[in-house]
């Protein structure tokens, strides 16, 4: 029998959704939109409410309290070209790729994305503790991959 996460995306049920997650925080990364182009770049600078330990958000259940210009994790935002990276679990089931071998439902490790390289918190830096006007300077390419 095949593992849950390997049903379709409008599938899923709230926790399933939840827990598809691979918990590497780079959904959290400020990225920026090319208006002409509309090619998204990512940028090391991350939200404040990040915990850079975890790469979980310190606020989830209120982080639209908090951040009202936080965009939601939904099958929306996957299918948009440019605003989750390659590795994301969410855009490789949407393109009916399997989980990679770090992700914590194959390890059990919810750590796994950070033991993998694949968190930000080995390139993230707070929003708070940068000029914004110069988060051009803090444009990553690739994203982690």
């Amino acid at each position: 029998m095949k593992p849950w996460w390997e049903k379709p995306l409008e599938d899923l049920n709230d926790k399933e959704w939840e827990d598809l997650c691979d918990l590497c925080g780079q959904c959290c990364l400020n990225k920026l939109l090319d208006q002409d182009t509309h090619e998204v770049a990512y940028t090391r600078v991350v939200c404040d409410h990040i915990n850079l330990k975890t790469c979980q958000c310190s606020v989830y259940p209120d982080r639209r309290d908090y951040r009202p210009d936080c965009i939601p994790v939904t099958i929306e935002t996957v299918m948009t070209p440019g605003m989750m990276p390659t590795s994301c679990s969410y855009q490789l089931r949407l393109e009916g790729l399997p989980l990679p071998d770090w992700h914590p439902l194959i390890t059990g490790d919810p750590l796994s994305a950070q033991k993998a390289g694949m968190g930000v918190d080995q390139i993230g830096v707070f929003q708070n503790q940068i000029d914004m006007d110069e988060i051009q300077d803090f444009i990553i390419d690739p994203p982690i991959n």
